[in-house]
């Protein structure tokens, strides 16, 4: 069986981050988490400004293992990397749940139990964001 054998993919709403993320955060909370970027197209500008106001510099743009230690600073990165044209995984400390994102702006939650993949969609779907019909390979 995969490690995270439920999931789910939403079209990235690049004018709505905000609320997206707000949509399923709520429920599930992103405290705690870790961003490792697979893949940079472009440079990534938001992720870049996202680290700056913490006054953190990188040297290496393209190969990014980011952190974050509170629920608001979760929310911040993951619409900073969704901003940008990047593919990444971004897992909260409690690994109920996984997403990966890509550039071709597709957004897929994995979970390791229906009931948790069931409140993400629901909560992601009553904010008004169509579910997709697709299925992306495992984590």
């Amino acid at each position: 069986m995969a490690p995270w054998p439920f999931q789910q993919t939403f079209q990235t709403p690049l004018q709505d981050l905000q609320r997206f993320v707000d949509a399923f955060s709520g429920q599930m909370p992103l405290e705690k988490c870790t961003l490792n970027t697979d893949d940079v197209v472009f440079e990534p500008k938001h992720l870049l400004e996202f680290l700056s106001r913490f006054s953190i510099t990188v040297e290496n743009q393209w190969k990014l293992i980011l952190s974050a230690d509170s629920s608001e600073e979760g929310a911040s990165l993951l619409v900073a990397a969704l901003s940008d044209w990047v593919d990444f995984c971004l897992v909260p400390e409690s690994e109920k749940f996984a997403i990966y994102a890509d550039h071709d702006e597709y957004t897929t939650f994995y979970a390791k139990d229906e009931r948790t993949i069931g409140l993400i969609k629901s909560s992601i779907v009553q904010a008004g964001f169509q579910a997709k019909d697709y299925i992306r390979p495992y984590l």
